[in-house]
């Protein structure tokens, strides 16, 4: 078997030369290392490799041997011809066919016009130009400066390429990724800008440069502000559509969730308020902060499932927005005849809008700050009644009569915007008016009244009793009054004036004589025993 290897070894070789075209070497299947001056994958062409490769303007025909392509002469076809343009008059060089490189003061396509020294400077009509461009600008869009100036261009006073003009910048933030400038001097976006993440403010150095020999050039400054725009709608960080067990005797004001969305716009336009659709919370029964987004129960439900709908809106113009389904499934016994309360924000002390209608008379509330109490309307579930209402809005009272509720009026969301009125608490009662005190007052004066009635009485029917005596009359008086005066024993501390009592003559001076006493004059002494 080596043998045979050997036998057919010979004429494989060969077979392999005469693949690579005679002029190279088999390195393995397919590949040929090409002699030099021949190329190609079967080392069947003509390289002229020691010519240039003809310098990229000819074709190699044979071994070292270029064929130039028009407007090109040489042996290695790198010699341009200027034929057409007269050779450059002589005042230039040949760069490429019939483009000619002008000396300094000559200028021309064939460099016959003498231009002189490069003299002036280019001059910008504004040290500064100020533009702006909106944030989702798509690339191409044009810059515009002020009076609607579109290029930034400058002038030249010289004549040829002395006056001809190229534009150049650099500036802060980048500037250079999201801009180009043309050769007119006209600034282009070239890159996404955003307001939000991206620099807001460029500041820009643009040159314009002459041709003249050497280049003269001035310099102005650009500023550029990006506009914010509302290009970014809420979105709420909650995943799903949730769903939310609400107890239907459960406190009212209580918080059952929180759905937030957030914008990626600045300033007003990624501030975010939150409501529900009325469609969705027909009976009023939710409301949700604005602000924070947490929905809580104001009103007593009515049925087993609402299918509320969150609406998440952006301070825009327009305003962009984002909605999120919310299933309340309510368990526990329905409050038919419930009580409903005007809630008031602890928080922010402020109240919405209140209509109740009070039999025939409507109390109506504009929302406000609310510097004391919150003033709660309650229902009664059985006759649907309330009692007399009155609040002070501002310098406005309202009061309503006790009646038949027709309509319960709106339920206030926990936060209001807008303050449109104030609500002020009644001021507080003075000590003497209170009920406490004319309470007790009303007591002691009962009191004093039930005494003076009893000694009236009492004076009334003594008087009756000793009404026939022979008591002599006094002096003084219209009206007599009987008086029995016997005495039967005369104490010396019982005394009185004579002109309180009156004459007193019959005094039986028998009587206990051993208990006289000398009293002062006009005075004369009492019996210690009680009238008979």
């Amino acid at each position: 078997m080596a043998v045979v290897a050997t036998v057919y070894a010979l004429p494989l070789k060969g077979m392999i030369r005469l693949l690579c075209a005679g002029h190279g070497a088999c390195l393995e299947p397919n590949l040929c290392n090409c002699d030099p001056g021949f190329g190609g994958n079967d080392c069947s062409n003509f390289s002229c490799e020691a010519l240039g490769y003809c310098s990229g303007n000819g074709q190699c025909v044979l071994l070292d041997m270029c064929l130039c392509s028009p407007g090109w002469l040489g042996e290695r076809c790198d010699e341009p011809v200027c034929s057409d343009v007269a050779n450059c008059s002589g005042n230039g060089s040949c760069v490429s066919p019939n483009l000619c490189e002008c000396l300094d003061e000559y200028d021309g396509v064939d460099c016959s016009i003498r231009i002189g020294s490069n003299y002036h400077s280019p001059m910008f009509a504004y040290n500064w130009y100020n533009g702006t461009v909106p944030e989702n600008a798509p690339p191409g869009t044009i810059i515009v400066f002020q009076e609607n100036i579109t290029m930034i261009n400058a002038t030249d006073l010289d004549t040829g390429r002395n006056g001809k003009l190229e534009y150049t910048f650099s500036g802060s933030n980048g500037a250079e990724r999201f801009f180009n400038m043309d050769s007119q001097g006209q600034l282009s976006v070239v890159a996404k800008l955003d307001y939000d993440s991206l620099p807001q403010e460029f500041i820009m150095t643009v040159v314009a440069s002459d041709k003249g020999v050497p280049p003269k050039s001035a310099a102005t400054k650009v500023a550029i502000i990006v506009q914010d725009v509302n290009d970014n709608a809420p979105v709420f960080q909650l995943v799903g559509f949730p769903d939310i067990p609400v107890n239907a005797s459960g406190e009212l004001g209580r918080t059952v969730g929180r759905f937030l969305a957030t914008d990626k716009d600045s300033g007003s336009y990624g501030t975010v308020r939150h409501s529900i659709t009325n469609e969705s919370n027909p009976d009023a029964v939710f409301a949700v902060n604005e602000d924070t987004g947490e929905l809580s129960v104001v009103r007593y439900p009515v049925q087993y499932r609402y299918d509320l709908t969150i609406l998440a809106e952006d301070g825009g113009e327009p305003p962009k927005s984002a909605i999120l389904p919310v299933v309340i499934s309510v368990y526990g016994h329905l409050v038919e005849g419930r009580n409903d309360t005007i809630v008031v924000n602890p928080t922010t002390n402020t109240v919405a809008l209140v209509s109740t209608t009070l039999g025939s008379s409507v109390t109506t509330g504009t929302p406000g700050k609310v510097e004391g109490r919150n003033d709660t309307v309650v229902v009664t579930p059985t006759t649907s009644t309330v009692a007399s209402v009155s609040t002070t809005l501002g310098s406005s009272s309202t009061t309503g009569t006790a009646g038949k509720v027709t309509n319960s009026g709106t339920v206030p969301t926990p936060k209001t915007t807008t303050t449109q009125a104030t609500v002020v608490k009644s001021p507080q009662e003075a000590w003497y008016q209170t009920v406490g005190f004319k309470a007790g007052a009303g007591a002691v004066g009962g009191v004093v009244a039930l005494c003076l009635i009893a000694v009236i009485a009492y004076r009334c029917i003594w008087g009756q009793k000793y009404k026939g005596g022979s008591v002599p009359e006094h002096p003084r008086r219209s009206s007599p009054m009987a008086y029995t005066h016997q005495m039967t024993s005369i104490g010396a501390n019982k005394y009185v004036t004579e002109g309180d009592i009156g004459n007193i003559e019959d005094i039986d001076a028998s009587a206990d004589s051993e208990n006289e006493t000398s009293f002062p004059p006009g005075r004369h002494a009492f019996s210690n025993q009680a009238f008979n």
